[in-house]
C-alpha cells in the first residue's frame, strides 16, 4: 500500500505498555479487493487479542464495506483480518478502528504490517506503520520506613497502584 494520498498509519490511542486501547488503522487502497476478500493487520510480536472480549472493528470510512473481524494466531504474532462483505474499490480511504488489541507489556519500537488480499489469502497490496511503545506508569506511590529511628534496622513499606493489571513475569522498578 504506497502513501498515495496518505500514509498507512496504524496508531493505538495510547501508547503505554500494557493497555488496551482503541486502534486507528488507515491507509488508501491502490488496487480493488473482490467480495470475501480482506484486509489483514498484522500486530507485532508481544501484541495481543484480548482473550475474554475478543476483537472488533468498525469502519469510520463510507467507501469500506461491511466486514467481519476474524483473530488469527500465526507463528505467536496476532493478526486481524476483516473478510468484505463485498468488492472494496481501488484508490479510496479505508479508516477503521478496532478494540480489543493490547499493546505489548514491553517498551521499544514495534512495526505493524497492512496488506489487503484476495480471498484465497494472496496478498493484493501491502505496507508498514511503526510505532512506540512507552513504560506504563504507577501512581499514586509511596515508600514508608517501618521505624523512623536513626541508625536503626527497619523495613521499607512500598505501595503502588499500576496503570494497568500486572501479570507473571511483570516487574516493577523502583528508583
Amino acid at each position: 500500500l504506497p502513501a498515495g494520498p496518505g500514509a498507512v498509519t496504524v496508531a493505538p490511542h495510547t501508547n503505554q505498555a500494557g493497555t488496551l486501547p482503541l486502534f486507528a488503522v488507515s491507509f488508501w487502497t491502490v488496487n480493488s479487493v473482490p467480495s470475501g476478500g480482506s484486509i489483514r493487520i498484522k500486530l507485532p510480536p508481544g501484541f495481543a487479542i484480548n482473550a475474554t472480549a475478543g476483537v472488533t472493528c468498525e469502519a469510520s470510512s463510507a467507501f469500506v464495506p461491511s466486514f467481519t473481524a476474524v483473530p488469527e494466531q500465526a507463528g505467536g504474532k496476532w493478526h486481524i483480518r476483516l473478510v468484505l462483505s463485498e468488492a472494496m474499490k481501488a484508490s479510496v480511504s479505508v479508516a477503521i478502528e478496532c478494540a480489543g488489541v493490547r499493546v505489548a507489556r514491553t517498551a521499544g519500537s514495534y512495526s505493524y504490517f497492512v496488506q489487503t488480499e484476495i480471498p484465497a489469502g494472496n496478498v493484493i497490496d501491502s505496507g508498514a506503520a511503526s510505532g512506540v511503545v512507552v513504560a506504563s506508569s504507577v501512581q499514586p506511590a509511596s515508600v514508608v520506613l517501618a521505624s523512623a529511628i536513626a541508625h536503626a534496622a527497619t523495613d521499607i513499606v512500598v505501595s503502588l497502584t499500576p496503570a494497568n493489571p500486572l501479570v507473571s513475569g511483570d516487574s516493577v522498578e523502583i528508583d
